[in-house]
């Protein structure tokens, strides 16, 4: 039955089914999901009892129903429904993060700190943005810094997919353990929106009270990290004054290195997109159109496809212009292929995923340059924003640093993402808003059902 609603059947063709002996009944199927979902929260609440000791890693964003119509009529621009959703990873090797260690706070009173980065830049980082990304990569890979085969270069062209059948093929992508807490119909467009959000962890909280002076990162998109942090400010400044409730002080928004990998790969694309159209007829065919802003798995071809072509004859156009050429255009093609490119693609696909938190760390720095140069809006904030606290958390001995370099690939915002790629592929167009809801609360359940389906179907007609 449950597979049957996933499908798209209607509860008559679930009767339907019933009747003939294939399926229970459509009044069993409806029960049977309420209390799925009303058992949700008491497994929750299980799991944060039972391992609330260990650091939890969250991820908030936006859901809404591809199924629906999106031509607006007199009454409304679209009928599409939204939704927020909350899901947690544990870090089971790490204990959970006091927010208050040896008197220091994990929120910076300064807020963004513009003088630390520049120190940081100044004394750190000086001369590393002078040279390519690839000259760079050089450097970590002689040092033994960096593995250059760590992953199949295939592989790394799915990076943007969220397929259950390609997630699983790595532990950073893993969705054991993975929680969901929460997922209700609402939207999120402003700081109240989030607060809203927020209250899906904090009611658990309140309950088996496991985030009481602890840490709750959440690795957000642009969005997330600016409302949640607007809030954190509101209420570091106005105090007891404040209508925002105190217990949101456990909450650090935090980059999404995979929505930053996504923006700074499209954004290399719109800018060149010249460029990659003349190498695209060239591969496909004249006759063949490339979109202003391409699907993100065509974008990691192409950008694929000009990386190993540069890495050919990369030599041989050196050699022929020499390390002093200014011509513009020169300078200007060997930034994108040497430079923006790798950087961009190597960011997250490599670096983060590999947990090269050094190298990591420096191409964010590196990638802020590219959206500062491109005045590619938010994108040219928030690496800022996450570097100002990763430096902050150094300099003072917070256990949080530590917690971020030694499980960095954890801080993914891949896992809400494959959550939704769920919840779409076992939802219909003529799935209301509460029946989605339901399905949601099913998902672990109905990927179990369909795995028996089939192998039922392969031993019956095999």
């Amino acid at each position: 039955g449950l597979y049957l609603v996933a499908s798209g059947a209607t509860w008559e063709a679930i009767d339907t089914l019933s009747s003939i002996g294939y399926s229970a009944c459509a009044k069993t199927v409806m029960d049977y999901q309420k209390k799925i979902q009303l058992n949700h929260i008491t497994k929750i609440e299980d799991h944060f009892l039972e391992k609330g000791d260990c650091l939890h890693i969250y991820n908030i964003d936006d859901y809404h129903d591809i199924h629906e119509k999106r031509r607006p009529d007199t009454v409304t621009t679209s009928t599409a429904k939204h939704f927020s959703t909350c899901v947690a990873k544990p870090v089971m090797e790490c204990f959970a993060v006091p927010i208050v260690f040896n008197g220091v706070s994990v929120h910076n009173p300064n807020n963004v700190e513009a003088p630390r980065i520049c120190w940081y830049l100044l004394n750190k980082y000086t001369g590393n943005f002078d040279i390519t990304y690839t000259e760079r990569q050089i450097y970590w890979i002689s040092q033994g810094y960096q593995n250059a085969n760590t992953f199949d270069r295939i592989e790394l062209l799915t990076i943007h997919c969220y397929d259950d059948a390609i997630a699983e093929r790595k532990d950073e992508r893993s969705m054991k353990d993975l929680q969901l807490i929460g997922f209700k119909e609402q939207h999120l467009h402003s700081m109240q929106d989030y607060l809203n959000a927020l209250q899906m962890i904090l009611t658990i909280s309140r309950k088996t009270e496991y985030l009481d002076n602890y840490v709750a990162p959440i690795v957000a998109d642009w969005p997330g990290q600016l409302f949640i942090r607007k809030a954190l400010t509101h209420l570091h400044a106005l105090g007891l004054q404040s209508a925002i409730p105190k217990e949101i002080e456990s909450f650090i928004p935090m980059l999404g290195p995979l929505h930053l990998s996504l923006n700074s790969r499209e954004h290399v694309m719109i800018i060149h997109h010249s460029f990659f159209e003349q190498m695209f007829h060239f591969v496909f065919g004249k006759n063949k159109k490339l979109a202003k802003k391409p699907k993100p798995w065509r974008i990691n071809l192409l950008l694929e496809l000009a990386r190993s072509g540069w890495v050919k004859i990369k030599n041989e156009v050196m050699q022929k212009f020499g390390s002093t050429c200014k011509d513009v255009e020169y300078r200007t093609v060997i930034d994108l292929l040497d430079n923006l490119i790798p950087a961009t693609l190597d960011v997250y696909a490599v670096l983060f995923r590999s947990g090269s938190f050094e190298e990591y760390v420096e191409t964010v720095f590196r990638i802020w340059t590219f959206a500062l140069r491109w005045k590619r809006k938010n994108y040219n904030k928030a690496p800022l924003i996450f570097l100002s606290d990763l430096f902050y958390w150094q300099d003072n001995h917070h256990p949080f640093a530590d917690a971020i370099k030694n499980y960095l690939p954890c801080f993914n915002d891949y896992y809400v993402e494959n959550t939704h790629s769920r919840i779409r592929a076992n939802t219909s167009s003529n799935a209301t808003a509460e029946t989605i809801i339901k399905q949601a609360y099913v998902i672990g359940i109905i990927n179990i059902i369909i795995l028996i389906f089939h192998y039922i179907l392969f031993v019956t007609y095999s």
